[in-house]
């Protein structure tokens, strides 16, 4: 498995054969690494590949190029939710501030633990009980609506420049987060 999907095994605390199974594996501890300080610098929350990067301007945004995704939707679990430009104006700190999304997607051989990206307070949080669907690049850009139809867990709160939103989609195999 380590082979087939790259896992960087030095990063790796615990030697192999104490994962009493292939969850503790998934979820297992590493190495610390370095973070920059600097509080308006946002560092990645999970080891991952950085499918999509764009400011928010509207409902819809970018998954992967030519697929997209209802912001509200996929927020809330509710399909008639739309993020209107006043809510979206809201959200922001700053009028002059703009808003950004980044989709991030980890592969099987990737460390499966969050972090936070900054100092944030986690305000409120929604869990959405959906489906498991596959979320591979592959598969997404051939199925609809993938990340909405998901099992997820919204978490809403503040860093110091001011709102942001943290979602994270359960996939096949892996259909719960702790």
């Amino acid at each position: 498995y380590s082979r087939a999907f790259k896992v960087r095994l030095n990063d790796i605390v615990d030697p192999l054969d104490s994962f009493e199974t292939f969850g503790d594996f998934f979820t297992r501890r590493i190495h610390p690494r370095p973070v920059d300080n600097d509080p308006r610098v946002l560092v990645s929350p999970a080891d991952s590949k950085v499918l999509c990067l764009s400011e928010v301007t509207k409902d819809e945004c970018v998954i992967v190029k030519g697929i997209e995704y209802r912001l509200g939707e996929l927020l809330t679990g509710i399909n008639t939710y739309k993020v209107t430009e006043e809510v979206l104006q809201g959200m922001k700190k700053d009028p002059k501030n703009k808003l950004y999304q980044i989709v991030l997607y980890l592969s099987p051989g990737d460390y499966h633990r969050y972090h936070s990206p900054c100092d944030y307070h986690i305000k409120s949080r929604n869990h959405i009980v959906g489906k498991l669907l596959p979320v591979k690049e592959k598969y997404v850009k051939t199925h609809t609506d993938v990340y909405e139809k998901n099992e997820r867990v919204s978490i809403f709160g503040e860093w110091p420049e001011g709102f942001m939103s943290m979602v994270f989609v359960g996939a096949m195999n892996v259909g719960s987060i702790v």
